[in-house]
């Protein structure tokens, strides 16, 4: 006895019902090729060609089964059709994943700090660091893009202290603690927004600042000093850590400056 055609509304149930099973036993199956992958010391590259091959594959017979899109169509043909269709929701399901986990593992958080007289222009602070902090000074000038400029933070020997800027809102300058300058703030860099440059000493760069004697260091906080100075003395607000944490936000990975 022949049995009635299948309605439109459960030939999708049932293709939805495949697509969702088809991504159920993907997901086990890399949960257990990592394992064995591990194990016998393959290459993670070659692990991943697999795991898109065989998504591609499933979602391949999740089309091709018991669909009547191109029933007049060879066998070849039908299914290099629905390898072709699979392709879509494949890289959907991989765009999606590497989004995910490029996002997951992106642990900096941005504060920024618009100027009190002319908020175009901008310090950053981006914030992170898996074992270490790192937290890096960044200006962006109005109309420009940003700059990162030198590190903060660099455990044990230097941390960051405080930011501020002047009181025309022209330059911002930061200091630090380091072991080298007697473990007191000093300000070290700085940014003229109206010079349009960044205010580092040639050995604040890489480790370089292990080799400055306290001397240089001082010699640095009095250039900074006089720059203030030029541009009304310091403004009324200062950006401690505990500021500076209270405006962090996490941001996507692509809105991170490069």
């Amino acid at each position: 006895m022949n049995q009635p055609p299948k309605s439109k509304l459960l030939r999708l149930v049932e293709f939805l019902f495949r697509l969702a099973g088809v991504m159920v036993a993907w997901i086990f199956f890399c949960y257990l090729q990592g394992i064995i992958f591990m194990k016998l010391g393959i290459s993670i590259r070659a692990g991943q060609v697999l795991v898109i091959g065989l998504m591609v594959a499933g979602y391949a017979w999740a089309i091709h089964y018991d669909l009547p899109f191109f029933v007049t169509r060879s066998k070849r043909q039908r299914w290099a059709i629905s390898i072709l269709l699979a392709l879509l929701p494949s890289a959907l399901v991989v765009g999606c994943l590497w989004l995910a986990v490029t996002q997951f593992l992106q642990d900096f958080n941005l504060a920024k700090f618009p100027s009190p007289t002319v908020p175009q222009n901008e310090a950053w602070f981006m914030d992170g660091g898996f074992h270490e902090r790192d937290l890096i000074f960044i200006a962006r000038p109005a109309g420009q893009k940003p700059r990162q400029l030198v590190g903060l933070c660099w455990f044990p020997e230097c941390k960051f202290s405080s930011a501020r800027w002047s009181r025309d809102g022209q330059v911002i300058v930061c200091s630090v603690e380091s072991q080298n300058a007697g473990d007191q703030p000093v300000l070290a860099i700085g940014f003229d927004f109206n010079q349009n440059q960044p205010i580092i000493p040639s050995w604040l760069g890489g480790n370089g600042f292990q080799n400055a004697t306290e001397a240089e260091w001082k010699k640095q906080d009095a250039a900074l000093q006089k720059i203030i100075a030029a541009h009304g003395g310091f403004g009324a607000d200062k950006i401690d850590d505990t500021v500076l944490k209270s405006r962090e936000i996490h941001p996507w990975f692509w809105q991170l400056p490069k």
